[in-house]
């Protein structure tokens, strides 16, 4: 699928732009807060209740792999959109903090996030 001019100069596909704009919009109604990486996830992209309890440890992380004879491979392309979901949150981020409208910061061994300004027009 083709993207656009705007998305090539970002160099980023429709999902991680989505993502951009999410998350740009909330830290912009939290001005006066800055955000780790976790507290933005937990707050736009919650693990889905039917994920919780199947392997919740792994689910951010990765983990291992599944026995293949007992998969649930529902449940599997659930964790795998979950996933692709949450990399292109952190891919989101990066580009934020490139464009310079997020400000990203490390404290104690932890990035936050804080807006800076408005997304690029273009």
């Amino acid at each position: 699928m083709p993207i656009t001019r705007k998305q090539f100069d970002l160099a980023v596909e429709s999902r991680i732009e989505e993502w951009m704009k999410t998350i740009h919009a909330f830290l912009a109604e939290h001005k006066d807060e800055a955000f780790s990486t976790i507290e933005l996830k937990q707050a736009l992209h919650p693990i889905p209740a039917e994920l919780e309890g199947l392997r919740s440890a792994d689910i951010r992380r990765g983990g291992g792999q599944p026995d293949i004879g007992t998969v649930d491979w529902v449940q599997l392309e659930k964790e795998r959109a979950y996933k692709e979901d949450d990399r292109a949150i952190d891919r989101a981020l990066e580009k934020l903090a490139q464009l310079r409208t997020t400000e990203e910061r490390i404290a104690s061994g932890t990035s936050y996030y804080l807006y800076r300004r408005p997304l690029p027009s273009r």
